[in-house]
């Protein structure tokens, strides 16, 4: 009987430990993280780059994984693959490409991700640098005959608009033309005057898959993006 007893004991104890470990684990989750920085440098120089964290976690250090093609530095030291970030350490991105670099960083304990897109400009360049994202929306799986864009992976997402990232030393102006009217904007001319800009432009329900974009700018340089790696279909 008392074996029985001490059994039982132990498996009300061990429950009780599980239990207790899963609710730790969710109180002290993290369910987002938030890059902050310029996203932009000039020559590939360093960025600063500072982190926030969304939920319920009260640590003072991570473990931390990024995945970057270019040097990571906390306190001014280089570091590879998967560190120790303590809160308020100072971290820098420096890519070892010009144009666009795309930072991939996990939470190892968590399994919390986030991307963020990192740009550096080469001084010497009197060019400005363009780059068109897709900022779609995946979009529930419904016959209502909605136009939907279909990307090479095979998942299907609701049209919603286009992003147009500019990274320029100087201020510019440039007029947009299409090879098929799918951009629903009312001006086709836009201007920025910061390092980074980004200019957003919404679809129209209505559009015929692959394009072409051309930039004028007004110092004479123009820009040809084929936008040729979307296809649209009617669900």
């Amino acid at each position: 009987m008392k074996k029985l007893i001490g059994i039982a004991t132990m498996v009300l104890l061990f429950s009780s430990c599980t239990d207790d470990n899963t609710i730790d684990a969710q109180q002290n989750a993290i369910s987002a993280i938030t890059l902050e920085s310029t996203f932009v440098s000039i020559d590939k120089q360093e960025i600063p780059v500072e982190f926030t964290f969304h939920g319920s976690s009260e640590a003072n250090s991570y473990q931390m994984n990024v995945s970057f093609n270019g040097i990571v530095k906390v306190n001014g030291a280089a570091v590879n693959g998967t560190f120790t970030y303590h809160q308020g350490d100072d971290v820098t991105f420096t890519p070892n490409e010009y144009g666009r670099t795309t930072a991939g960083v996990q939470l190892t304990e968590y399994g919390t991700t986030t991307t963020k897109d990192f740009y550096t400009l080469e001084s010497t360049s009197q060019q400005p640098y363009v780059f068109i994202n897709n900022s779609i929306q995946r979009a529930s799986q419904q016959s209502n005959g909605k136009i939907y864009y279909e990307t090479r992976d095979g998942s299907s997402y609701g049209v919603n608009k286009i992003e147009i990232v500019v990274v320029s030393e100087q201020p510019y102006t440039f007029t947009l033309s299409e090879q098929q009217p799918i951009l629903n904007t009312a001006s086709y001319t836009f201007s920025g005057n910061e390092l980074l800009n980004t200019h957003e432009i919404a679809l129209k329900n209505q559009n015929y898959g692959t394009n072409q974009f051309v930039f004028s700018f007004s110092n004479g340089f123009t820009f040809n993006y084929p936008f040729t790696y979307i296809q649209t279909y009617v669900k």
